[in-house]
């Protein structure tokens, strides 16, 4: 079956133009091109969308549903597909543990092998089931005299009635306050006492014989006592103290069961009560009650696991000794912290947010949790896996991609670093422009030699002129360091992931000028700040999601939608049926299909498989009602406009200065090639952030000033071929030279050089890191 190739025919998907290709299974494949040429179009909108539907058909969970096809003639030896996508989203709950599910595996073996304590003696409170309690006594040396007791509890009954409870039970003797006797010859009880009464449950001598008696005398007791037994010996012997569930005999406290639930951050039983879950300080961020953080494994409490880096909890995890039934689970997790210390992640914790992570810790986390499940015989269709990586992190990418290759997978990757092409087994190249100019393979073969772009180096000298300073940085794991800026310029600032680009960027330095502005804000521990005095304005643009509805769009997300509705309620056809500028509205009952609310699809829930995505079989994914879609500007409807790519909408509103302003914004930072209708759930991370700079730069106008106003960006070049990074480089250069300041964070090297200052984080990522290593004016040397 290896040797079967791929075969596609007649792909129309987007803007392919018909294609036809065959490529090899088993291998790494790697799809380049600039942005829009059709590489995703056929990686994602047709292998891994007809993988997808072929697999839901298969299993019948579509049956209800016409499932889409992608637009293409035939498919063959498309084997099993799992997408690893750009366009994913960051909740503020997801971790690296739920990101690569060692959080759930370290959950349940926590369950399985922890041991909860007294809080009060912080004594060890195993829970002990009938079998280990019968294994324990039963390994006594022979010939022990054993007696089998049931604690009763302290109840508001008086004590005689107590007793006459156990007779009615069929237990015919007690020890009270540590005196054996028979029931009938119990002491007279008063009603003001309160003594200790255990129920005699059994005597037992041990022999190898009387194992069976022994195990039902432990079941017996511990339905007598609650869950809990004692046990005597010798008379000069210690108390036999056990229960099946977490107990303190000395201070009578009762902890919950261990289950995976109770140590979850995403349950009732397991949550922090303070945050709710969300993870504020009492919780040291990882969401869990202070009685779930408290468990131990290995001798070490749960919030030790969870808060440390993933290299020392390998290491832990190694040294672990776990009880039967829990090999298993221990070698699944450790095998997935090998593909993350692969990866080189291991300075991060299971417990860092999703959202606090950078872009290249992100990517791999999320790479790492989709192909990590050992399987073999699948397709997995990666998307960017280099995005926001420094040049040193892209060799351990390379060999985990061989590695899923070597298991018998096929590897289909989308980017277009060097590294990556290296690695590849085929090269298909897609072009030679975006959109309509693209669509087209150009090259399909062995991997193309292409020469690395090298990082610069700095001169070293700290900028003498008016500058933003930020002193004593300590969030994290940075060093108490001191980072400027030169006003009026831009620096970036660079480093491997976890060096402590995000920490000192997005969590410290942009939120201490909101707080001077007087805007929300919640920096990381740092000295002062100073150069701010004249500073109005902040302008972070993230890489995060620009909406989850699919009602919202590119259109509606630069804010053209609206205009574009008056154009339509203003044409003579609008005017005769009264429709006003609500009826092209997705978001308003009248105009839009009510089947799917104006989304144009609708979502499939498949249970226990993903949520597909099925076209609309009322409007058929056009979004408006017929009457509505009859109405047309310049002769295309209110659906055929939402299809125009941003350049075929800048000559079809070529005479309306308001929306072409827009529109030249958005082309000119790449996005030229993305239709006014593509849902903003689908946007790629820098898609999202590039449309939010587009939109700024068409609010301020190119003569506005921006002097001041500090700008502040995390890779706007991640992803991106090489061919598109001119673009976003000249429109920072744009913003510049208006007076800003430009703050970003960034690993592309033609972005390093376009800079007036850079900064060098590290040297390494994690405890290894948080330093400024270098500074200065970026130089063309390597």
């Amino acid at each position: 079956m290896k040797n079967l190739p791929l075969q596609v025919r007649g792909a129309r998907e987007n803007n392919l133009q018909n294609l036809d290709i065959d490529l090899p299974r088993g291998g790494i494949i790697v799809l380049t091109g600039p942005s829009g040429s059709g590489k995703s179009s056929l990686a994602i909108d047709t292998l891994h969308a007809e993988g997808q539907r072929r697999l839901i058909e298969a299993l019948g969970a579509g049956r209800s549903y016409r499932l889409r096809r992608p637009a293409v003639s035939l498919i063959t030896g498309l084997p099993p597909t799992v997408g690893v996508l750009q366009h994913a989203t960051r909740s503020s709950r997801s971790t690296v543990g739920t990101l690569t599910e060692t959080g759930p595996l370290l959950r349940t073996l926590a369950a399985h092998d922890g041991v909860c304590h007294c809080p009060v003696c912080d004594k060890p409170l195993p829970a002990l089931p009938a079998e280990h309690i019968t294994a324990r006594l039963a390994a006594l040396p022979q010939g022990t005299r054993l007696t089998l007791l049931a604690p009763v509890r302290q109840r508001d009954l008086a004590p005689a009635r107590i007793l006459d409870e156990i007779h009615l039970q069929g237990f015919a003797r007690v020890r009270i306050d540590g005196e054996l006797c028979r029931l009938d010859e119990a002491p007279a009880l008063t009603g003001d006492t309160r003594p200790t009464i255990e129920v005699v449950i059994d005597r037992i001598k041990v022999t190898p014989d009387k194992r069976a008696r022994i195990f039902e005398a432990v079941q017996t007791a511990l339905a007598a006592g609650d869950g809990r037994l004692m046990a005597l010996t010798t008379p000069d012997a210690p108390l036999l103290q056990m229960a099946d569930h977490p107990y303190c005999f000395d201070h009578d406290c009762t902890l919950p069961r261990l289950t995976p639930r109770r140590l979850s951050a995403g349950s009732a039983e397991g949550t922090c009560e303070t945050c709710s879950g969300s993870g504020c300080d009492t919780c040291d961020s990882t969401g869990l009650s202070d009685t779930a953080l408290g468990v131990r494994l290995g001798g070490r409490p749960l919030r030790d696991w969870l808060v440390s880096p993933l290299s020392d909890v390998q290491a832990w995890l190694t040294a672990l000794e776990t009880q039967a039934g829990a090999a298993a689970l221990r070698a699944e997790l450790s095998r997935r912290l090998d593909v993350l210390l692969g990866l080189k992640l291991g300075h991060l914790p299971l417990s860092r947010r999703a959202p606090a992570l950078s872009t290249g810790e992100h990517g791999r986390a999320r790479l790492a949790g989709q192909t990590g499940h050992a399987l073999s015989g699948v397709m997995f269709v990666i998307d960017e896996p280099s995005a926001g990586l420094h040049p040193a992190e892209l060799p351990a990418l390379s060999v985990y991609l061989r590695s899923l290759r070597d298991a018998g997978n096929t590897v289909l990757v989308v980017d277009h670093h060097p590294a990556i092409l290296a690695a590849a087994d085929h090269h298909l190249r897609f072009g030679p422009g975006a959109g309509p100019a693209g669509g087209r393979l150009l090259y399909s073969g062995p991997p193309e030699p292409v020469k690395a772009d090298a990082m610069p180096t700095t001169t070293g000298k700290t900028p003498s002129r008016s500058v933003i300073k930020l002193v004593g940085a300590r969030g994290k794991n940075l060093r108490g360091l001191t980072f400027v800026a030169p006003k009026g310029k831009w620096t970036a600032v660079s480093g491997v992931s976890g060096s402590g680009k995000t920490a000192l960027i997005s969590e410290t330095l942009a939120p201490a000028v909101a707080q001077h502005l007087g805007q929300k804000g919640s920096p990381l521990p740092f000295d002062k700040l100073t150069g701010v005095s004249k500073l109005r304005r902040l302008l972070q643009l993230d890489r995060a999601p620009l909406g989850r509805s699919w009602r919202s769009c590119t259109a509606t997300a630069v804010g053209v939608w609206t205009s574009v509705r008056n154009l339509l309620s203003s044409t003579r056809a609008s005017k005769i049926r009264g429709f006003g500028p609500e009826r092209f509205s997705f978001n308003r009952a009248g105009g839009r299909c009510e089947a799917c609310l104006g989304a144009g699809r609708r979502r499939l829930d498949l249970d226990y498989l993903p949520d597909a995505v099925v076209t609309c079989e009322v409007c058929e994914g056009r979004r408006f009602d017929g009457a509505t879609l009859s109405v047309e500007y310049r002769g295309a409807s209110v659906h055929d406009i939402l299809q125009m790519s941003i350049n075929e909408a800048r000559q079809h509103f070529a005479n309306q200065p308001r929306i072409l302003r827009t529109l030249t914004a958005l082309s000119d930072v790449g996005l030229g090639y993305l239709p006014l209708g593509q849902t903003a759930d689908t946007f790629s991370g820098g898609e999202a952030q590039r449309v939010r700079l587009a939109g700024e730069l068409a609010r301020s106008g190119p003569s506005t000033a921006l002097g001041d106003t500090l700008v502040v960006l995390d890779e706007p070049a991640a992803a991106l071929h090489p061919d598109d990074v001119g673009p976003i480089r000249d429109a920072l250069r744009r913003l510049v030279s208006r007076g800003a300041t430009l703050v970003t964070v960034a690993s592309a090297p033609a972005l390093l050089r376009a800079a007036d200052h850079l900064v060098i984080l590290g040297p390494g990522a994690g405890p290894d890191g948080g330093d400024i290593v270098e500074q200065g004016a970026p130089t063309q040397a390597g």
